[in-house]
């Protein structure tokens, strides 16, 4: 998960103060320490921390409480709706325009991902409006063209041609996809240090000479507060349209990058947590506090089971939910789920499991899920309906079946009762919100 031990942090914070049966202006101070203690380990400025605690305070102990709520629930709500100012409010969209040539300049200094995010981006809008060409115009670093070749599919070209300077390099791309009916050009260009004066320079000249749509910042969430005088500075360079903030998942300091970023009014369009090509989503503040809070996303739930076709029936939901279901289930929810990419990722949008999911069900699981389904086509039916039956020997039976060892029978066999276990801890209550929401009758 995206800012995972901090997700973890608040989420403990929260559930804790919840559970207190009347909570005093003592325990709201304690819940406001924790927040602050956990904000800051994550590097959120320490100004911003203390004006978000002291709205909780005021508003936790002395605004008005609507009736059927306590100021417990006030004081959650407040924390809620403080974290989505503190990271820009509102959702802001790539400004892509249907019908017509949209070109966009990446920016960014050396080492932020920009290379990479070119790719992932180029792949994302290719399905959506379909023929992407990418120009690359770092001359500086030996091999980039082909490093963005190799990560992008065959249809998407890159153009490069290493006797001309960036700027000329630019110009003679994207006159050749204009020409061939391209949609989205994406240009990349050389790492830049804001001190780096030629390199501004050269940027600079390359945003008035080929005019682009938008220019996109990249930036890396391992620098922390130190964002928010860089965007700042590339903002004063050139016309930053919208920023894309890498690399969430390696570092303590992803906090203090976000909201550094939006301090600066500069609108976060795309996040990325990992190195896959898969590994970047659209950046919705409500979303990723929702998630950061352990509150879970139903929304992109849906929507990723629509794109990826899963049939979950309200009884598949039943038995996932209370976690009374077999091998033979097991299997059937794998073949489902593994369409919606890694399991740790899918359950990080139902409420209860983003922060409890066990490290079985990571990239890991992902990985080892055509060997599951192997060892699993060696168990009878009465196996797969009846785990308990199977002991030593029936073990044994399974790993040479299926060509693997005892190990792994075994592995997957405490994988299966993890599951069934964590699963099991969501309530009745939980499971009939998950059902409404999905649009799916109760029990």
């Amino acid at each position: 998960m995206v800012l995972r031990e901090v997700g973890a942090s608040l989420n403990k914070a929260v559930r804790r103060f919840l559970g207190l049966p009347l909570p005093d202006e003592k325990a709201v101070n304690e819940f406001i320490k924790d927040v602050q203690r956990i904000l800051i380990k994550a590097d959120v400025n320490v100004e911003l921390v203390y004006n978000l605690t002291s709205k909780i305070k005021e508003k936790s102990l002395k605004a008005e409480v609507p009736i059927g709520f306590s100021r417990r629930d006030v004081a959650v709500k407040t924390l809620y709706e403080e974290l989505i100012n503190l990271l820009g409010e509102k959702q802001r969209k790539l400004p892509i325009r249907s019908g017509r040539i949209n070109t966009l300049l990446f920016v960014g200094i050396e080492g932020s991902g920009k290379t990479t995010v070119v790719a992932k981006l180029a792949r994302i809008l290719d399905k959506q409006y379909g023929k992407v060409g990418v120009i690359s115009t770092d001359t500086i670093r030996p091999a980039a063209n082909i490093q963005l070749e190799q990560m992008l599919p065959e249809n998407i070209p890159v153009y490069f041609d290493p006797k001309k300077n960036p700027v000329e390099i630019a110009i003679d791309g994207i006159k050749r996809y204009k020409s061939e009916g391209y949609n989205i050009i994406l240009i990349d260009t050389a790492g830049r240090h804001r001190n780096e004066k030629d390199l501004i320079n050269e940027m600079i000249e390359l945003e008035r000479t080929i005019k682009p749509d938008i220019v996109v910042l990249v930036v890396d969430a391992t620098i922390g507060q130190a964002a928010y005088a860089q965007a700042k500075a590339f903002s004063e360079s050139t016309n930053v349209g919208a920023v894309i903030v890498t690399k969430l998942d390696s570092t303590a300091k992803g906090g203090g990058a976000l909201s550094a970023v939006a301090a600066t009014g500069a609108p976060i369009v795309y996040v990325t947590s990992g190195e896959s090509l898969d590994d970047i989503e659209e950046f919705d503040p409500q979303r990723f506090v929702s998630r950061l809070l352990g509150m879970g996303d139903i929304e992109e739930l849906v929507k990723r089971m629509e794109e990826a076709s899963v049939e979950i029936t309200p009884e598949d939901i039943r038995k996932i939910a209370s976690g009374k279901f077999t091998l033979l289930d097991f299997k059937n929810q794998i073949d489902q789920l593994g369409k919606l990419g890694p399991l740790s990722k899918l359950m990080e949008l139902i409420p209860g499991f983003s922060v409890n999911l066990p490290s079985e069900f990571g990239y890991q699981a992902q990985d080892k899920m055509k060997k599951w389904g192997v060892i699993l086509k060696s168990m009878t039916k009465e196996e797969l309906e009846n785990p308990e039956l199977i002991k030593r020997t029936r073990i044994v039976r399974i790993a040479k079946g299926s060509g693997v060892t005892v190990r792994d029978v075994k592995e997957l066999l405490k994988a299966y009762h993890t599951m069934k276990k964590t699963l099991s801890s969501m309530g009745r209550r939980d499971m009939r919100k998950l059902m409404k929401r999905l649009g799916m009758k109760g029990m």
